[in-house]
């Protein structure tokens, strides 16, 4: 054995020892961390136990053998020793990977399918501010791009041009002041033309923004970083890039970010499915993607430094990190307008930036259950036609099921305008099911009640009474009850619609009321908010910035539904001793 080849053996036996060493304090307990990160160690080790993954092949899945390759731990760990930190308490000193950041590379680079292509195709990296991610990402890049006997294209993707700007400069910066003679002379490399050339194999480094209009349409990626994606409005530049990378077949995706305020944003929705990865109890199995959440466990966590790092896994490592983070969070303390920030960019906590919120997310979430049987039930319907040339909705509570759903119904005219001005997947929405596309730019009130008689004809559904709102539905009304539907007016003010809707949301937050996970509906609980009038509240359409017609049209279901009784079902059994019955037959 030479002695390059027993440094490999030696050094990737010592930093695979690292990896796994850490993994299992964070299983154990011995490192705080997160309930998700926690699952991402608990599903490291037992992939090194199992060594195999259930991974795309041609059209279908297929589980095949997987390995973890030391050597290429061992090649990035070198590649980032190369570089010195930039700034910070550290400026100037060589970077050494912290065992977070080599779990990270380790868990990216280094599983490997049998022909050597790596297992993971998408990334989600969320972790609180000034955890050294910006760094990460550029070592990430550099090393994608110089270490290939191909020509890689790396897209670095801000939403705004500071953004991607940011680490396209770090990789600048972290390459000027390399080690050695890898990057000494210019020959080797260059960023002239706002892009990072390797000469040696042509691969290059770009930084794409919506606001620079790079949005990355026409290229043919290897590796697309989507850097803070919680700023991304849409998917745009993300949806340009993954077109692309089919003609690569070890394309890589990256998101990495901090949380955001915005739950109707897409990168709410990918922390959605990145947490549902590691969650042991849902059904979604994806052996291709790699997820890495760092966030509290709770809002009660907020006020614990002892427990801030957990979603501060760098920062909460040294004493000065330590000290800043607890001046800010006394800042934020006196001056409750830094706090929203504070707790979601600290401390890693998703949270609604709209004042007054009428839903706790997490408590919405936890009443989820799979669709129920809803054949021959009892149903309450409620509607809101607020504005017949925009989205109109139907809600349902079927209170022997304590189950709630929707359906919407959005003009074929506006449709692309409201995906553009709305930034949600209407279109996505209409092809699941959860909305009906209407012919026209208005809704016709005879389309929808067709609908409905249909819906309630397929299902066997025995409608108690149908709620609706006499400022907007009067013509509405008036056909349903000639087509035999019990009509029950709710009025749309605080005397009517306070306690239902209270009530409403103590069900949803005891669990004793449910729903399918509808994201019509979920987009509606995200964007309501409450007027409040000396303890009394209704959800306000007018504070509310985006479509709130679904959750309305449910709540004036509820409004009937919670004064709901079964009538008790009659057993003539019980009448049928022996005395009872020669009185009757004689």
């Amino acid at each position: 054995m030479d002695s390059l080849e027993k440094f490999y053996q030696e050094e990737g036996d010592r930093l695979f020892n690292i990896i796994v060493q850490y993994a299992k304090d964070i299983t154990l307990g011995k490192e705080k961390a997160c309930k998700a990160y926690k699952r991402c160690a608990k599903r490291f080790l037992n992939d090194l136990k199992k060594q195999t993954a259930n991974v795309s092949v041609g059209f279908q899945k297929k589980v095949v053998p997987i390995y973890f390759d030391k050597r290429e731990l061992v090649r990035v760990n070198e590649w980032a020793k190369l570089f010195r930190h930039v700034k910070g308490v550290l400026a100037g000193q060589p970077i050494n990977l912290t065992p977070f950041q080599l779990f990270i590379v380790g868990n990216i680079f280094c599983w490997k399918k049998e022909n050597g292509k790596r297992r993971y195709k998408k990334v989600y990296i969320q972790v609180a501010r000034k955890n050294a991610k910006t760094q990460l990402l550029a070592i990430i890049s550099s090393y994608f791009a110089f270490n290939s006997s191909q020509m890689e294209e790396i897209y670095i993707a801000g939403w705004g041009r500071d953004q991607s700007d940011k680490c396209f400069k770090e990789t600048v910066n972290q390459l000027k002041g390399a080690e050695g003679d890898i990057f000494k002379y210019q020959s080797n490399w260059d960023d002239s033309y706002h892009k990072i050339t390797f000469h040696r194999n042509g691969s290059s480094i770009i930084p794409l923004s919506k606001e620079a209009r790079k949005t990355g349409d026409g290229s043919n990626p290897s590796l697309a970083i989507i850097d803070e994606y919680h700023c991304h409005e849409t998917n745009e530049i993300v949806d340009s890039l993954t077109s692309g990378d089919v003609a690569r077949d070890d394309a890589l995706l990256v998101f990495i970010t901090t949380p955001g305020f915005n739950l109707n944003s897409p990168c709410y929705k990918e922390y959605e499915y990145a947490s549902s990865v590691l969650d042991e109890n849902t059904v979604v199995e994806n052996d291709e993607y790699f997820s890495v959440i760092m966030e509290l466990d709770s809002k009660e966590e907020i006020d614990d430094p002892e427990m801030w790092i957990k979603s501060n896994p760098i920062v909460c490592s040294y004493p000065e990190g330590q000290s800043n983070l607890y001046l800010k969070y006394t800042e934020a303390v006196d001056d409750p307008t830094k706090l929203r920030s504070f707790i979601t960019k600290n401390l890693g906590l998703w949270i609604n930036s709209k004042d007054k919120k009428f839903m706790d997310n997490e408590k919405w979430k936890n009443a989820k259950i799979q669709m129920p049987d809803i054949t021959g039930q009892r149903v309450y319907i409620g509607t809101d036609l607020s504005n017949k040339i925009d989205l109109c909705s139907h809600g349902f509570e079927f209170p022997d099921l304590n189950f709630v759903m929707q359906h919407s119904f959005l003009p074929e005219d506006i449709l692309w305008e409201k995906i553009k001005k709305d930034k949600v997947p209407y279109d996505l929405w209409i092809k699941q099911g959860y909305i009906t596309k209407i012919d026209g730019a208005v809704i016709d009130d005879n389309v929808i009640i067709g609908w409905l008689e249909d819906f309630c004809k397929d299902y066997e559904l025995s409608v108690q009474e149908v709620c609706f709102d006499p400022w907007s539905a009067r013509q509405y009304a008036i056909e349903m009850e000639n087509r035999g539907f019990t009509m029950v007016e709710i009025r749309q003010g605080l005397k009517t619609l306070s306690e239902p809707t209270k009530n409403f949301r103590e069900k949803i937050y005891k669990n004793e009321l449910h729903h399918a996970g509808d994201p019509v509906l979920q987009f509606a609980v995200n964007n309501a908010v409450t007027r409040d009038n000396n303890g009394n509240i209704m959800i306000d359409k007018d504070k509310s910035e985006q479509k709130i017609d679904p959750l309305a049209a449910v709540i004036n279901a509820h409004c009937r539904a919670m004064y709901d009784t079964p009538a008790e079902k009659f057993d003539p059994n019980q009448y049928a001793d022996e005395d009872f019955l020669k009185k009757l037959w004689g």
